[in-house]
């Protein structure tokens, strides 16, 4: 389980996020967190460019488990082919992403990383038909997919645990050679250090 915040804590934190970040949404108890409900802006160099009507519902334990939003307006079809669950639920990126750092995590950091560039992938499909930060399957093949694009190997299995396991325990491995074999792994090395390995894998 990752650490709870207190209640009162996590409200300070969540009003100072959309007071700063999105004013227009409203703010609710609920048993475990908060709702956060009403108009969320998709803002670009202070240029407002669509306006989304969400729900977000944050828990005491954000920090390891990301908040859950959903989009009710409608704007974004529920089928699957826009980065939504069947449940409604967005999809808003690899979900270790959000876990890798618990630490680091934010209300403020939630709002304006992940809900924001969410929402402007989905103004961008719109008007280009294409995602602008690339595009990843759901499930376990897009865990596969974002671990290989951060270590950069290539999206199997099989390369992410192999990529993985040298990353891990680099004093194993001949570096030299895995630079002709495998330059971008070897590059990966500046970011991606054995205890990150670990908790990848």
């Amino acid at each position: 389980m990752g650490r709870i915040v207190g209640k009162e804590e996590l409200r300070k934190e969540i009003k100072a996020a959309i007071r700063k970040l999105q004013p227009k949404l409203q703010i609710s108890e609920r048993q475990d967190g908060f709702e956060l409900t009403g108009e969320f802006d998709v803002m670009i160099e202070g240029e407002c460019l669509k306006t989304y009507q969400i729900s977000c519902h944050i828990t005491q334990d954000y920090k390891t488990s990301e908040p859950h939003v959903y989009e009710l307006g409608g704007d974004i079809p529920q089928d699957g082919s826009r980065h939504t669950f069947v449940s409604g639920r967005c999809c808003l990126g690899a979900p270790w992403e959000w876990k890798l750092f618990p630490q680091q995590n934010s209300v403020e950091k939630f709002l304006k990383l992940r809900m924001q560039s969410y929402f402007f992938s989905q103004v961008y499909f719109e008007e280009e038909g294409t995602w602008p930060f690339g595009d990843l399957d759901h499930g376990k093949q897009g865990i596969i997919q974002s671990i290989a694009h951060k270590i950069q190997v290539n999206p199997t299995k099989e390369a992410v645990e192999a990529g993985l396991k040298a990353l891990e325990k680099p004093k194993k491995y001949n570096w030299a050679q895995l630079s002709l074999t495998h330059p971008g792994l070897v590059q990966s090395r500046k970011t991606v250090g054995p205890n990150l390995a670990r908790k990848l894998r």
